[in-house]
Parts: C-alpha cells; sequence; structure tokens
C-alpha cells in the first residue's frame, strides 16, 4: 500500500510538471507592455523604430514612432482576422497615422503565413502591394537584448522568389517579425519588459 501510495504521488508530480511546462509561453519577454526597439537601414535612410503600448490578446495594438531624421509617430491596431488570416504586409506609415487593420498585418506574420512557414509550404504574400513566394529556408538562432541581456531566441527563416527576406519568431501564437529585408532591412535589437 505505502509503495502504491508513493507511486502514486511521483506520477502525479510528473504529469503536473509536464502540464505546467507545456503550458508555458515560449515567449515571456513579448507581452502587453513590452517596448520593443527596431533599427531600420535603407538607401538613404536610418533611424530606430520603437513600439510602446503594446496590448496582445486576440488583438495586437501599439505605437510606434520613428527617430531623426523622420520623426513620425501614430498607432496601430490589428484585428483578429487580421492575426489569423491576412497574407499582406504593410510597411509604410503617414506621420499621425490612427489605423485599424482588418486585412493586412505589420510588425507581426498572420498565423496563416506562419503556418505556411512552419510546415515548409510555399505562401503567396503581398509585401507593401506586390505579390511574391514565401520560403521556408531553415530554422536558426537570432540574438536579441531583452532587459540588457543577451538571449538567444528561435526563428523561422524564409526567403521569396523576388528576394525579401524575413526571420519570424518561431511562436504560433505570436510570430513577430524579427527581421525583415525588403528594400529595406528592419531588425528587433532590444526589448524592455520592465
Amino acid at each position: 500500500m505505502k509503495k502504491s501510495l508513493v507511486l502514486l504521488c511521483t506520477l502525479t508530480a510528473v504529469v503536473l510538471t509536464v502540464i505546467s511546462c507545456s503550458s508555458k509561453e515560449p515567449n515571456p519577454w513579448l507581452k502587453s507592455g513590452s517596448l520593443l526597439n527596431y533599427h531600420l537601414t535603407g538607401p538613404g535612410m536610418e533611424y530606430d523604430f520603437n513600439l510602446s503600448n503594446l496590448t496582445i490578446d486576440k488583438e495586437v495594438a501599439f505605437g510606434w514612432e520613428m527617430t531623426e531624421p523622420m520623426n513620425f509617430k501614430g498607432k496601430v491596431k490589428m484585428t483578429e482576422n487580421a492575426l489569423k488570416e491576412s497574407n499582406t504586409i504593410e510597411n509604410y506609415f503617414s506621420d499621425g497615422s490612427d489605423q485599424t487593420m482588418s486585412d493586412k498585418t505589420t510588425v507581426w506574420f498572420s498565423k496563416k503565413l506562419y503556418d505556411g512557414l512552419k510546415n515548409k509550404k510555399a505562401t503567396e504574400i503581398y509585401i507593401d502591394g506586390n505579390a511574391e513566394t514565401l520560403n521556408f529556408k531553415s530554422e536558426e538562432k537570432y540574438k536579441i537584448k531583452i532587459d540588457d541581456a543577451e538571449n538567444e531566441i528561435e526563428v523561422l527563416y524564409g526567403e521569396t522568389d523576388k528576394g525579401s527576406k524575413f526571420w519570424i519568431l518561431d511562436d504560433s501564437k505570436n510570430p513577430l517579425i524579427i527581421k525583415m529585408t525588403v528594400g529595406f532591412t528592419i531588425e528587433l535589437k532590444t526589448v524592455k519588459t520592465k
């Protein structure tokens, strides 16, 4: 009887550990309130693109700011439908814009685009209105600073038939664009969670 009880307690502990580990968020730093700092370089331009007031739920919303020499700012909200179904990426904003995106995304990949990459299926993607075919290339580790500490995150790397390149956070709930080259390059440099 005593052995059976010990065995039962041990099995229960193992099951609870497995359940708690499997329900953990894969990227706890990507949450409402986090501040994300991207750096953008391109022909004749270089500036930071910062995200603040981040809200992640069924919809994703944030304020954005482009630093010198652009000095633009605005707000974006992506609907639940856009985050699930869109195959369109928007990269250009005007100063003071306050957009609700129901059929396109920015900074995030949709679940549809993420699933195409994850399952290594060629997927049609529209980048600023141009149709391209996105293909999976590799799984990689990517270094970013989170709360001033160097961290390695897992990304999916894909390229299109037109030469666009994407490094996407390997997270089905939040497939954040970590780096992207589409005529310019934008790359996540730091995250502050506090």
